[in-house]
C-alpha cells in the first residue's frame, strides 16, 4: 500500500495469492470498508486494461455510487462491455454523456464506499455467472443505479497469438509462395 497525493491510497496486489477473481475482490471490498471515514470510494481496474489519461478524477470525481467507464471486450469484434434494460449488450450510446445501463463489466470501474456497505460482504457471486453484472444486479437491487461514462474509454491489452515455427518459416522465406502472411498472425 502506498499513499499518493490528493489523498489516494493504492490498496493493489489483493490476489498474490492467486485467489479466485470473485474472492480477491471481496477480501477488496472488506478492505476498503476499514477506510470508511477516510475515503469516498474505490478504483477498479483490471491488470490488462488500457486506461485513458485523467480516467481517475472523471470517474471519481462525478456524483454517481457506481459508474464504469465505455470498456470493451477483450476479443473482437470489440464490443462495450455493457448491457441495456433488456438484457442486450449496448451498440449504439451518445458520446460524452452518462447512461443508464443494467450492467456492465468491471474493467474499470469506481463504486462509492456507501454502495460498497449496501450490497453486502460478499457481493461479487460466482465466476461462472459473470459476478461483475451479478454486483451491478445487487446495487441495484439495493436501490442504486449503474451509469457508464462514455466520455472515458478502455479497452484490453491485446492477446499475443502464438504461432508454429513451420508457419512463420513458411510466410518468412525469401521465395515463399505466399508473399502476404496471414492476418491472424497480426492481431
Amino acid at each position: 500500500m502506498a499513499t499518493m497525493d490528493r489523498n489516494i491510497e493504492w490498496l493493489d496486489d489483493v490476489s498474490t495469492d492467486r485467489i479466485p477473481i470473485t474472492d480477491a475482490r471481496n477480501r477488496m471490498v472488506a478492505r476498503a470498508l476499514r477506510y470508511e471515514g477516510r475515503a469516498q470510494g474505490v478504483i477498479w481496474v483490471d491488470d490488462d486494461m488500457h486506461v485513458e489519461r485523467g480516467f481517475f478524477s472523471r470517474l471519481a470525481g462525478q456524483d454517481y455510487d457506481l459508474l464504469s467507464a465505455l470498456s470493451f471486450t477483450r476479443h473482437p469484434p470489440h464490443q462495450p462491455a455493457a448491457w441495456d434494460f433488456n438484457g442486450n449488450r449496448i451498440r449504439q450510446y451518445p458520446s460524452d454523456a452518462i447512461i443508464s445501463v443494467r450492467g456492465f463489466g468491471f474493467g474499470c470501474v469506481y463504486t462509492s464506499l456507501k454502495l460498497l456497505r449496501a450490497v453486502g460482504d460478499a457481493p461479487f457471486g460466482d465466476q461462472s455467472r459473470g459476478e461483475d453484472y451479478d454486483f451491478c444486479q445487487r446495487a441495484i437491487l439495493a436501490g442504486f443505479g449503474a451509469y457508464i461514462d462514455t466520455g472515458v474509454r478502455c479497452g484490453h491489452y491485446g492477446d499475443p497469438i502464438l504461432i508454429t515455427e513451420e508457419t512463420f518459416l513458411m510466410h518468412n522465406m525469401p521465395n515463399s509462395v505466399d508473399p502476404e502472411p496471414p492476418p491472424e498472425m497480426f492481431k
